[in-house]
């Protein structure tokens, strides 16, 4: 971490977010910025044999990662009990720690058992899913459309001309509402707006069949299996990072998601 430059950091992160945003409307023009973002990935990662290209590493996990572990800090950071459960996982990191919600040293403290950081972390994917919908496109035929392909035979060594009727295929697209399926309240309940991760006990044992976030069926995302523990890592390091420092978080107005986040704060107690 000490090699890492800051201004580096900063840099690669706000062009990411602009390059972005941008290419949700536009098609061109972003060659400077995206020539800008390369020279400060390559500081970032100079082993080119290694990182032939920067972006191509950093992409997969920035889009989903990086939002999951902002939306859970505003989540956590004022409230006690939460961020001592990943102060706990912090001094054990292991998939023990992660999904034990019965262990009695919460108690000992004051805090009530019954919770752990696997599910704060559901809790936050549920309500902040990094993905609001998911597509999905697939060829089918239409056996009401046919369409006419010329075949070249021979018959009795002349060529004779037929024509092949077969059916279109045409590219349908799916399109789950994940976001709906997380909050709805025939499926959570009334307090479906509202973030309770003990409701996640009653998933303890299982997988929820209702937290899409991460897909569901053959192409289910592969971070499924380590991108919520990674996240509890890197919350309980920030907030251990923030304490031991002197410096405490200043929550904005609301909970922002690839943008909203310019009125939040990291500042030092004494500001």
């Amino acid at each position: 971490m000490d090699t890492l430059n800051a201004e580096d950091l900063r840099s690669s992160a706000t062009l990411i977010m602009k390059l972005w945003t941008s290419s949700k409307t536009a098609s061109s023009g972003n060659e400077a910025e995206l020539s800008k973002l390369n020279y400060h990935l390559r500081n970032l990662l100079p082993d080119a044999e290694k990182y032939p290209n920067p972006i191509n590493f950093v992409i997969p996990t920035w889009e989903t990662l990086w939002r999951l572990v902002a939306t859970c800090l505003a989540r956590v950071y004022d409230n006690a009990e939460y961020c001592h459960v990943f102060e706990e996982f912090l001094q054990d990191p292991t998939s023990r720690r992660f999904h034990d919600h019965s262990d009695s040293t919460i108690s000992n403290v004051g805090y009530s058992d019954g919770l752990c950081a696997d599910f704060i972390i559901n809790e936050t994917l549920r309500l902040h899913p990094p993905s609001r919908h998911i597509s999905r496109s697939f060829p089918i035929e239409t056996p009401s459309i046919s369409i006419p392909v010329p075949k070249l035979t021979f018959v009795g060594g002349w060529p004779v001309l037929t024509l092949d009727w077969r059916h279109r295929t045409q590219i349908q697209t799916e399109v789950a509402d994940i976001e709906a399926a997380h909050l709805s309240t025939d499926i959570w309940g009334m307090n479906a707006l509202t973030f309770e991760p003990r409701r996640w006990a009653l998933h303890a044992d299982k997988d929820a069949p209702t937290l899409f976030v991460f897909g569901h069926g053959p192409l289910m995302c592969v971070g499924k299996k380590w991108a919520p523990m990674a996240a509890a890592i890197i919350v309980g390091a920030i907030l251990e990072c923030i304490k031991a420092d002197g410096l405490e978080i200043v929550g904005g107005r609301s909970i922002g998601g690839r943008e909203g986040w310019d009125d939040w704060m990291i500042q030092s107690f004494e500001t």
